[in-house]
């Protein structure tokens, strides 16, 4: 979704595009009311996506001329399937002073894994069924923003190359 503030009316040319790349839909938003935006975006998401993701942006600025969304939902059947009786809610720390209520899958087995020693982070493999396969990453304490800078298409070959059971 294209979210533009009220009153800017930018090129067809440029509409035209976000409309034929994205199959974005164009929405005016008064981003001078930052949570009147706010609300109205996240709304359009959480429709989007039947509910799965419900807060797509906070605190925006009132000066924001637009946003961009764009969303991912996948949903893939593991290879080994996860006990949906060993499922419950725990805490998930979002970061340092930010922790919300979540469901934890639970699975004990093997795992393909790798310790990724020059980005300081842990690397858990687990494959769905056909072709698709899933990197959980989870890095040392405060080395979030080198694994981010690092994150590219040779990293994730190399965790591929690399993993292990």
């Amino acid at each position: 979704g294209l979210f533009l503030k009220e009153g800017i009316q930018p090129l067809q040319t440029f509409l035209d595009k976000i409309k034929e790349f994205y199959d974005a839909e164009i929405q005016a938003t008064k981003f001078q009311e930052p949570k009147e935006a706010e609300k109205q975006i996240n709304d359009y998401i959480k429709k989007k996506t039947h509910g799965k993701i419900v807060e797509i942006v906070k605190d925006l600025d009132p000066e924001t001329a637009f946003v961009l969304t764009n969303y991912i939902f996948f949903k893939g059947n593991w290879k080994i399937p996860f006990d949906s009786q060993l499922t419950r809610e725990e805490d998930f720390f979002v970061d340092h002073n930010t922790t919300v209520k979540v469901q934890m899958m639970q699975r004990t087995g093997w795992f393909y894994s790798y310790f990724d020693s020059q980005l300081s982070c842990r690397v858990l493999q687990i494959d769905y069924n056909g072709t698709a396969t899933t990197f959980f990453v989870l890095p040392d304490p405060d080395k979030e923003k080198e694994l981010d800078e690092a994150l590219s298409i040779n990293t994730l070959n190399k965790w591929a190359k690399n993993v292990y059971r």
